[in-house]
């Protein structure tokens, strides 16, 4: 049942990448930053099946894991060579967003303001019909800073305890005997806490959501359809087409048809002279109608 429900899931994906084949693109995120969540999400799967199994080593996945080979030494040092990786990608993620352009334009994008906070009412206002109207989002949305902060945050958290439940021998030598303790019980319900967080977070805005679902492409091309930033992050979308990051379009002509398609002179408040049917010639408008009738 399980392989049958992957191949489903796994052609609905390839079937929505096909339909966006011809779609215009807006560049998301660059070849370094896609590099780093590949990583990033590598690592942090990496970290929590060894480390849960380390913990509850009797439960039948883990039993599971270990009749493929990873007995509990080769668990502990998966683990180790994982949190190495994923502390080797948080430093480089901190030069880039210290020593490259991009990154500190990213890094800006990051900073959450009072607007995020009235974003976040505005959209639980939306959701249960209290208002008509949907907070539009700037390069990145509330719901995505609080979750980029979460897991610098969790991060820290996880590289400190994790540090000091590895050689506890140094750790007791600078710090007081119940530091293991204490780090050992933050270490494991922070790993709970930042499990939960990708599950029922990150995975249901990359991967349920209806506008995402079965998933989004974003994460491995590091491109967004055009369609989707005018109609979630219309802010920075306004600025990408307008010029001020126009670096980011990676479909110019597109994009301009588009913002031409969106300004007054064709939005209604003016009656264009031909309209293509898309049949290769323009329909008649109502006024070469009458005209002929006459």
């Amino acid at each position: 049942m399980v392989l049958h429900n992957i191949l489903i899931i796994n052609h609905h994906i390839f079937e929505r990448r096909r339909k966006l084949k011809n779609a215009s693109w807006i560049r998301r995120l660059d070849t370094t930053e896609v590099i780093q969540h590949l990583l990033l999400a590598a690592s942090f799967i990496l970290l929590v099946i060894t480390g849960f199994a380390l913990r509850f080593p009797e439960t039948g996945w883990a039993r599971f894991v270990t009749w493929l080979g990873m007995n509990e030494p080769v668990r502990g040092t998966i683990h180790r060579v994982a949190a190495v990786l994923l502390i080797g990608v948080s430093f480089h993620h901190v030069y880039s967003l210290i020593f490259t352009r991009r990154g500190r334009m990213q890094f800006r994008a990051m900073l959450p303001g009072f607007r995020d906070a009235g974003d976040a009412i505005g959209a639980v206002r939306f959701y249960t019909w209290m208002s008509r109207t949907q907070p539009t989002a700037d390069r990145y949305d509330y719901t995505q800073k609080a979750e980029y902060w979460a897991l610098i945050w969790g991060t820290a958290v996880m590289a400190l305890t994790g540090f000091v439940l590895w050689f506890p021998e140094q750790a007791v030598k600078i710090f007081p005997s119940w530091i293991v303790m204490v780090s050992q019980t933050i270490h494991y319900y922070e790993a709970w806490l930042a499990t939960l967080a990708i599950i029922v977070w990150h995975g249901f805005f990359t991967l349920m959501h209806p506008r995402e679902f079965p998933m989004s492409w974003t994460w491995i091309s590091g491109k967004m359809p055009l369609e989707d930033a005018r109609h979630h992050h219309s802010r920075w979308y306004e600025d990408v087409v307008t010029g001020r990051e126009k670096e980011e379009l990676l479909d110019l002509e597109s994009a301009e048809e588009t913002a031409a398609d969106d300004s007054p002179e064709t939005s209604g408040e003016a009656v264009p002279e031909e309209v293509d049917t898309g049949e290769g010639k323009p329909a008649e408008t109502d006024s070469e109608e009458s005209s002929e009738k006459n």
